[in-house]
């Protein structure tokens, strides 16, 4: 339920009410969100990155509050910026983070920031036709940043890196806001 939800709720940004009387349509949770991945997948990612975000414990954020006026649209060079900022500081700092990709999307009054830092890599021996091989995995570790607007605050969520919390939240306010 709170799948479809996050689905209309994202439909209802986009101003998509085509989608919501389609969905509405639909008998069942399951079929709706399967139509959804197959007929709207953007809008499937992001009700996904939002149910993630919303379902992760409280005690999990970190909150920081009393932070400047986040301006509106945040430009594409910014997010740049930031995702290299993060990339320079874990590389740095722990020699990982090599790649960073940063995914926004905004959603009541909120701004999220999904951050994906390049972590470790892992080599794993697996078959290959007839063959056993080395190979190396690169998976990425999250990090999401969320700006209210209306308190003038950021959350972040940086599970195994709550002490690069301060540091991160100077990286955001130097390169966003």
């Amino acid at each position: 339920e709170a799948g479809v939800q996050t689905l209309v709720d994202e439909a209802h940004y986009n101003d998509e009410s085509a989608f919501i009387e389609k969905i509405a349509m639909i008998d069942g949770f399951h079929a709706k969100v399967l139509w959804a991945f197959t007929n709207k997948l953007e809008y499937w990612h992001a009700a996904t990155l939002f149910l993630h975000a919303d379902n992760v414990s409280g005690s999990y954020w970190k909150k920081r509050n009393k932070l400047p006026m986040l301006a509106d649209g945040v430009g594409d060079n910014a997010i740049e910026n930031l995702s290299k900022a993060i990339s320079t500081y874990f590389y740095e700092q722990e020699a990982r983070g090599k790649h960073c990709k940063i995914e926004t999307y905004s959603r009541n009054n909120k701004e999220y920031f999904f951050a994906y830092p390049e972590d470790y890599a892992m080599a794993n021996t697996e078959w290959v036709s007839d063959n056993l091989e080395n190979r190396a995995v690169h998976p990425a570790f999250e990090i999401i940043f969320v700006y209210c607007k209306q308190e003038q605050s950021l959350d972040i969520y940086a599970p195994k890196n709550t002490k690069k919390v301060p540091e991160l939240q100077k990286l955001f306010a130097l390169h966003i806001l």
